[in-house]
């Protein structure tokens, strides 16, 4: 990991390696910053444990319900607005997942993420309440699997109560102008880079103004 500040609360009994510069002590939690948004109604099912295997799928917003998978070398673009996932994972497997101006709601627990040498490229909304954001989890414990796949996700990816499990292999294509992940945490594990942008003021995605945060003596943790 190299970035300008690498500091953690509690310092000492965190496991990370390969830091530059090496790990610093925290002195300040930082509270949720989007504390302030709740995730919207999803409405009734737009689609129920839809699979798409192969080929070349335009898919709208609505909710999807008993989750959405993408494989077998498809390619599934999303067309801008929001989008509803509950009662299953979003699964893009070997396949091909790319939108614009678009946010996806993970509504409950089983919403979780499971890309596998996925291609995924969205970009966030750019107007509206839920304007910066491209993902918006529900606050429930949850565990996300990213396993070798370019990941291209411009904005904020909210995952508050999420653990990330990510394994990288070589240095994948990163065109998003600029990403901001909250998560509960990540594991890494693999070879190569990740390359994180962070570019917002080149992006047609605002940043959102609640993440304008400077706490107290430099950068810290959220809680």
């Amino acid at each position: 990991m190299v970035a300008k500040s690498i500091q953690a609360i509690g310092y000492g009994h965190h496991y990370l390696q390969n830091l530059t510069p090496p790990l610093e002590y925290a002195p300040y939690v930082i509270p949720d910053p989007l504390a302030h948004l709740s995730l919207p109604p999803s409405g009734g099912c737009t689609a129920n444990r839809l699979k798409i295997s192969g080929g070349s799928t335009t898919l709208s917003p609505g909710t999807y319900c008993g989750g959405l998978e993408i494989k077998g070398g498809a390619t599934v673009d999303l067309r801008a607005g929001e989008y509803h996932l509950k009662g299953g994972p979003l699964v893009v497997d070997k396949a091909t997942l790319r939108g614009q101006d678009v946010v996806i709601f993970l509504s409950d627990a089983a919403a979780e993420l499971d890309f596998t040498r996925a291609t995924v490229q969205l970009s966030g909304r750019r107007s509206g309440p839920y304007a910066g954001i491209v993902l918006f989890s529900v606050r429930s414990d949850m565990v996300h699997v990213f396993d070798r796949s370019r990941l291209e996700l411009e904005g904020v990816t909210y995952l508050l109560r999420g653990r990330v499990s990510w394994i990288n292999q070589g240095t994948p294509a990163n065109n998003a102008k600029w990403t901001t992940m909250i998560v509960d945490g990540f594991t890494l594990d693999g070879s190569g880079e990740i390359r994180i942008n962070f570019a917002p003021h080149t992006s047609e995605v605002p940043y959102p103004t609640a993440l304008k945060v400077v706490p107290p003596n430099g950068f810290a943790l959220l809680d």
